[in-house]
């Protein structure tokens, strides 16, 4: 049975429930139509992101785009992202080496970053599955009977490092089927507070005779890298995703994708990153549901940026 807990910044165990006193000189977290979001004054403040269609078009091979900066939550977003109330500049290094790993809910994303759903999608903690400490996020994409777009997912925004691994546990349930283009991993990059364009997606799609097969998009040169013997994702079981980026705005980048520490993708002498600042996606984005009656729910723990 999955337990759900809503928490924010410094919880207090009471009972057997986290309740969330106000912080010295701050605010609780905000709870909108059931679902926390991150703790003020970074929080977004309404349940959607935007229209329904806000997020990435990369895996689609569209171009994609998206908006950073200072916003209400009631303001509509194009595609390809989602506006917050982020504060990072060209100026603003995204932290590294940096981790998370839920327990103390949503609120690590409030230093350089923010969480967000569509209206009919939600993120929360839950208290099992984890993979480790107390807690996991679960991001779920509402059920669609006409197929269409659904996300639920936190950011990273500022400027990458040079070379970095940006990784996530993931728990995917065995039921879940009818996703196309199912995105994990996002990254965009631009100006920040303009339009963002695409520049690396990992997702999963079936492979037959295989299941959920991880794959790289590449939204700067429109390229879909895709194993040479595709390894199944596993189902209810936690499985490790890692993307290595080494930027470069000429031949000179690379990129890796590695499940449970194999690599599984590479390619390298490519531009990576044409920006000078960007944003990570982690969570769950699908550019079509299949006409699935199920809550497309996808658990995460333990996402890191780890340094060379």
């Amino acid at each position: 049975m999955l337990a759900t807990v809503l928490a924010s910044c410094e919880p207090a165990l009471v009972v057997g429930d986290l309740v969330c006193p106000p912080a010295e000189g701050g605010a609780p977290g905000v709870e909108v139509d059931g679902v926390l979001k991150a703790c003020e004054p970074s929080s977004v403040t309404a349940g959607r992101a935007g229209n329904d269609s806000a997020g990435m078009a990369g895996a689609s091979g569209e171009a994609s785009g998206g908006m950073s900066g200072a916003g209400e939550g009631n303001e509509v977003c194009p595609e390809g992202g989602a506006i917050g109330n982020a504060t990072a500049s060209l100026d603003t290094p995204l932290p590294a080496p940096w981790k998370t790993s839920f327990d103390a809910g949503f609120c690590a994303y409030d230093d350089g970053g923010f969480c967000y759903s569509d209206s009919e999608s939600a993120y929360r903690l839950v208290t099992a599955p984890v993979h480790s400490g107390m807690f996991a996020a679960a991001f779920e994409m509402g059920p669609s009977s006409a197929g269409g777009q659904r996300q639920a997912r936190c950011v990273r925004e500022g400027v990458l490092p040079t070379e970095a691994y940006y990784g996530a546990w993931y728990y995917v349930p065995s039921e879940l089927s009818g996703a196309r283009d199912w995105n994990l991993f996002h990254f965009q990059g631009g100006q920040p507070r303009t339009l963002l364009h695409g520049l690396w997606d990992v997702s999963m799609n079936e492979v037959a005779g295989t299941g959920l097969a991880l794959y790289v998009f590449d939204a700067i040169h429109n390229g879909h890298y895709g194993q040479v013997d595709p390894k199944p994702i596993p189902r209810d079981h936690w499985f490790q995703l890692e993307f290595y980026l080494k930027r470069a705005a000429d031949a000179t980048g690379e990129i890796a994708l590695y499940q449970d520490g194999k690599e599984i993708v590479r390619r390298t002498g490519l531009v990576t990153d044409d920006s000078p600042f960007a944003q990570w996606y982690v969570g769950n984005y699908a550019a079509t549901l299949q006409n699935t009656p199920l809550t497309m729910t996808v658990y995460v723990d333990d996402v890191t940026v780890r340094l060379p």
